[in-house]
């Protein structure tokens, strides 16, 4: 992780990005992680593409690991780290956000896009909260 991140913010530097856009990956918060600690690097805020069917925080009625295992508290604790972090979130639906705010998440840095993804908003909020 280390490496992606350095090689990252290597291209980061080289384009002179504004912000870090940050993929759901294949659990929901590994690029996010990756996108966090180069925008520590490099000061650039770090807008979250959440996606509940890649993380432990499912809309209602989605099948989730079991609630009081080990694995499920583990992850999804790194996920609420990882969205608490990021200077913007970007969400499919309304559901998706109402479901942010019902863990804690600031309503306010939480952006629906719907299916065709405009995420200006998103990144025009992220880039003054910066």
């Amino acid at each position: 992780m280390q490496m992606d991140a350095w090689l990252g913010s290597r291209i980061a530097l080289a384009e002179r990005a504004r912000l870090i856009h940050a993929q759901p990956g294949a659990r929901g918060y590994d690029l996010t992680l990756r996108a966090l600690a180069m925008g520590e690097r490099l000061g650039l805020p770090v807008v979250y593409e959440y996606d509940p069917a890649h993380v432990l925080l499912p809309e209602p009625g989605q099948p989730a690991w079991p609630p009081d295992s080990e694995m499920a508290m583990r992850r999804g604790r790194q996920a609420l780290r990882c969205l608490g972090a990021a200077a913007a979130i970007v969400v499919r639906t309304p559901a998706q956000k109402r479901s942010l705010r019902g863990v804690g998440i600031d309503a306010a840095k939480v952006f629906v896009v719907g299916p065709r993804g405009d995420c200006e908003a998103a990144y025009a909020h992220a880039v003054s909260a910066d």
